[in-house]
């Protein structure tokens, strides 16, 4: 989950598919991470994108996290 920060801290709003793509891993897990981190609010949701994904962005509590 860190790594997933790290990779929205570094390149800003990303789509929950986007991420997975980018470290090669399936949808279905990559969302589950980012449900998590955002009950524990590092991460809000920025918009809606299409098929049930959102547009993810850190929030401060994230970016102490991905440093």
């Amino acid at each position: 989950s860190s790594d997933l920060l790290k990779l929205l801290a570094a390149r800003g709003a990303h789509t929950g598919r986007k991420i997975a793509a980018h470290i090669r891993l399936l949808f279905p897990m990559v969302d589950e991470v980012l449900r998590d981190l955002r009950k524990e609010q590092f991460v809000v949701l920025k918009g809606e994108a299409i098929a049930g994904d959102y547009t993810y962005v850190v929030t401060e509590k994230g970016m102490s996290i991905a440093k």
